[in-house]
């Protein structure tokens, strides 16, 4: 049987052509594009985008008692009753069930559109807040105390290198887009694929008008290269201290969740953090283990002696 357009793009996407994407959109668009550029030929269902656009109530409270001189930590836990059972801990902060839940139009949407899975997507959704909501304030302690931090000048350069990419690529990109509209036109895209197709033509259309009207870098835009550039910084000291997996990452070519978990195991046997619920402290370890096989980059093929961003659009 003919597959269908939205389909044969899917089958077609690899990884490098993920990344890149990525790179471009949250430079070029902003960070509105970012779940979109994840993965530019599979556009995930509306729960995971709104898993993925949204900040969990541990990520948007910033304040720190002045007291706190052991480690700065971006978490302030939200006012709780006695009764209520922590979940975990980061220091001297207690991270309850409330700070991990999704939100509750996230969850009536999930829940009308996954069904039977709903359960174990909440589970997924609620460890995966916990865990960004752990690994942030540590991440963020550990660029503070190697001095990490990005010039004026590496942004720039960030910036500039990826304007070339996304001029490099745009007439891949209005291809795709001739070839979606051409589907859409002929009425050869399956009903139950029409929506993905037409969030999809949505997708690169907005990158088409993004690049061809790219105007001077946001200070978003800034913000968010120079965080890119530090978190490849933490991660170069990362792998050359633990070593282990690396894999093609959405922020990065070489993402070293191997070195990741060591870290983050290391900082557990230290007392910083401690996860409470059996069931949880479970499934948080398996964040490290999701990357698919084929996502690994060989040993031989990993290199942080040059930073990646450099070689965009060469």
């Amino acid at each position: 049987m003919k597959k269908s357009f939205v389909e044969n793009q899917s089958r077609k996407n690899n990884l490098s052509h993920c990344r890149s994407f990525f790179i471009v959109s949250i430079v070029i668009l902003g960070m509105m594009t970012v779940v979109y550029a994840q993965d530019s030929t599979a556009v995930k269902a509306p729960p995971l985008q709104l898993l993925q656009n949204s900040s969990s109530s541990l990520l948007r409270n910033t304040s720190v008692p002045a007291n706190d001189s052991t480690i700065k930590i971006p978490i302030e836990s939200q006012s709780v009753t006695k009764t209520e059972q922590a979940v975990a801990r980061i220091a001297t902060r207690l991270v309850y069930k409330k700070d991990i839940e999704p939100p509750g139009k996230m969850k009536a949407e999930a829940k009308k559109q996954l069904g039977n899975k709903y359960a174990e997507w909440l589970e997924e959704t609620r460890t995966q807040q916990l865990f960004f909501g752990l690994w942030e304030p540590i991440r963020q302690n550990a660029l503070q105390t190697n001095n990490i931090s990005a010039s004026d000048a590496e942004v720039k350069t960030f910036i500039d290198n990826a304007k070339k990419m996304a001029l490099k690529q745009l007439p891949q990109v209005e291809a795709q887009l001739a070839q979606i509209n051409q589907a859409l036109k002929a009425g050869t895209v399956p009903k139950e694929k029409l929506q993905e197709a037409q969030q999809y033509k949505a997708f690169l259309e907005q990158r088409v008008t993004a690049v061809r009207n790219a105007k001077e870098p946001t200070a978003q835009e800034k913000e968010v290269a120079r965080s890119l550039i530090m978190s490849w910084k933490l991660d170069k000291i990362l792998y050359k201290q633990y070593g282990g997996r690396v894999v093609a990452g959405q922020q990065s070519p070489y993402s070293p969740v191997g070195a990741y978990k060591a870290f983050l195991q290391d900082k557990q046997k230290e007392g910083l953090f401690e996860i409470y619920d059996k069931k949880m402290q479970n499934k948080f370890w398996t964040v490290f283990e999701k990357a698919p096989k084929d996502a690994t980059v060989p040993k031989d093929k990993v290199n942080y002696d040059k930073p990646w961003w450099e070689s965009l659009g060469q």
